[in-house]
């Protein structure tokens, strides 16, 4: 239950797509933390770094430009983060 629960807060956190502060919920950003912690949390969530912040309004990429390659770089890094873990998926 973390690990999808995660997901849905750590999107919207200032760490990624920087929607809510999460000022006011010092249990859940003391949670996000742990969280961040765990094995390969980089890599799973590169194409939410690339992606970038969701509110900003400047002369950048609108974010339907932004979606497809954010999602390559995550599924790239992650394929790279299975192989060094030695668990690379067998499809």
């Amino acid at each position: 239950a973390d690990f999808m629960a995660y997901e849905e807060a750590a999107q919207i956190s200032p760490r990624f797509g920087n929607v809510r502060t999460l000022e006011e919920f010092p249990n859940v950003r003391s949670w996000l933390e742990k969280m961040s912690a765990l094995p390969f949390h980089d890599e799973v969530h590169a194409g939410l770094g690339a992606l970038g912040d969701l509110t900003t309004t400047d002369d950048g990429p609108p974010f339907a430009d932004r979606l497809a390659p954010a999602s390559k770089i995550g599924l790239r890094a992650i394929a790279e983060a299975q192989k060094r873990s030695g668990r690379a998926a067998k499809l």
